[in-house]
């Protein structure tokens, strides 16, 4: 929790209630309140963390970590509090209202044709059998709904054409685009993009220089990808630049050294490029590129060597995530702020450590929340090491469900939509041609009745 929203135990219980889809009345019968109580609370909830809706106050309660996946609230319960006391007009309840009226006095007529079916069937002396046990609470349907959408959070998609690893990519207007990386043929240049919706991959412009061991940072129409490990094992200082309306590549100023395995990320219109493998060590240097000047400048140096890293953009800082000392897979997380480079002060902060070191994972972000999968550690567990969520504002590291399939070193990871896509990678098996979904984001369908 931020610590300048100052929360009573009870709001944050009502918080975390309302971000798993539960009406007023619901939270009124689950705390044993009133449900004018859980007005007011809601009310004070709203001013502190500045939600004007549910909606709003779920997804908050999902990056400050008080809720491990998000609910999707109805419509018709998304509206903002009405002021103490106000009674809404018959005119403007909803149909569903109307509904539950209605199945109340069906209700009413069901219980009274059993209770005179009782007294009749117990004066002719025949005993029923007991009924079926059942739950009239909506919180516990609520409950198995989401465990089944737990069991099926997974999903096979349309597998690359080939196996590959250590590719870019990136997302555009709903189509998921691949650059470069290695097969088992070696270290390609293709570029292959797949549109939502569609069953094959398109091939596309390849990229001019071939590379492996690359990431993509995507502005405005364009992207780049700097260095990159050719197919003579040894580190490239080439810059390229792909067009994704003209499906064109440019090439651009090249990095001031070769370098693969790097972390790459762009905020605020500008490239940042952490560390690497210069072909004999992992590097701790650190340039941005500016598109609009066309040059590529030294930036504050990474407090270790690192290459093989990861690094994503949240909210105007970057984090960079694990990594390599070229020895052994780091677990060291940091933020690096660029308006504080060049200040005097020190851009870096440490943030909590990974569960255990790794490098070469994926990592991504989806609805304020980072998500890593594979990578390499020291030692690496036959079914692949854990994907893991970080919530920014707790600063917490979360182990979750597993992949059917084992996800190794190299892979692709991008966030479209709700869902986060995992493709290729490698294993102590060999390179992978999978691809696979994890919907990190679901919606619970709710009856749309709120008092």
């Amino acid at each position: 929790m931020p610590s300048e929203v100052d929360l009573s135990d009870r709001e944050l219980e009502i918080l975390r209630l309302v971000a798993t889809g539960a009406s007023n009345k619901e939270i009124a019968l689950k705390l044993v309140i009133s449900p004018n109580t859980v007005k007011v609370h809601l009310r004070n909830v709203f001013a502190k963390i500045g939600a004007v809706s549910r909606t709003e106050a779920a997804l908050y309660a999902l990056r400050a970590g008080l809720v491990d996946h998000l609910v999707q609230i109805p419509a018709a319960a998304d509206t903002p509090l009405a002021p103490a006391g106000e009674v809404i007009p018959l005119a403007q309840a909803p149909i569903d209202r109307y509904r539950r009226y209605l199945i109340a006095l069906l209700a009413l007529l069901l219980v009274a044709v059993v209770v005179v079916g009782g007294l009749l069937l117990g004066r002719s002396g025949f005993t029923p059998p007991a009924p079926a046990a059942t739950s009239t609470s909506s919180a516990a349907t609520t409950t198995a709904d989401a465990a089944k959408l737990e069991q099926s959070r997974w999903q096979n998609e349309t597998a690359l054409p080939e196996a590959r690893r250590g590719m870019a990519s990136a997302v555009y207007e709903n189509s998921i685009y691949i650059f470069g990386g290695e097969t088992p043929g070696g270290v390609t240049g293709s570029t292959l993009r797949i549109q939502t919706g569609q069953s094959t991959w398109e091939k596309l412009a390849d990229k001019p220089t071939p590379v492996t061991d690359v990431q993509a940072a995507f502005i405005g129409e364009q992207v780049y990808i700097p260095g990159g490990r050719k197919a003579d094992g040894q580190p490239t200082n080439a810059f390229e630049a792909y067009d994704l309306r003209l499906n064109t590549w440019a090439t651009l100023p090249p990095l001031p050294a070769a370098l693969s395995g790097y972390a790459l990320a762009a905020t605020d219109g500008k490239l940042y490029l952490f560390g690497g493998w210069d072909g004999a060590q992992a590097v701790s240097t650190v340039y941005m590129f500016d598109p609009e000047g066309g040059t590529w400048q030294a930036r504050a140096d990474l407090p270790t060597q690192r290459a093989f890293a990861r690094a994503v953009a949240l909210e105007g800082r970057i984090y960079l995530i694990g990594g390599s000392n070229g020895s052994h897979a780091l677990a060291t997380v940091q933020v690096y702020f660029p308006q504080r480079d060049g200040t005097g002060t020190s851009a870096y902060e440490d943030r909590a450590s990974l569960p255990e070191g790794r490098a070469d994972a994926g990592a991504a972000v989806i609805a304020d929340l980072i998500y890593v999968f594979g990578g390499k550690g020291d030692e690496q567990p036959g079914d692949g090491l854990p994907p893991l969520q970080y919530a920014p504002l707790s600063d917490h590291w979360t182990e979750f469900e597993r992949s059917p399939v084992a996800i190794g070193a190299g892979p692709a990871l991008v966030a479209l939509e709700t869902r986060l896509h995992v493709l290729g990678g490698s294993t102590p098996g060999g390179m992978a041609a999978s691809h696979q979904s994890y919907q990190a984001i679901y919606s619970i369908n709710l009856p749309a009745i709120r008092k």
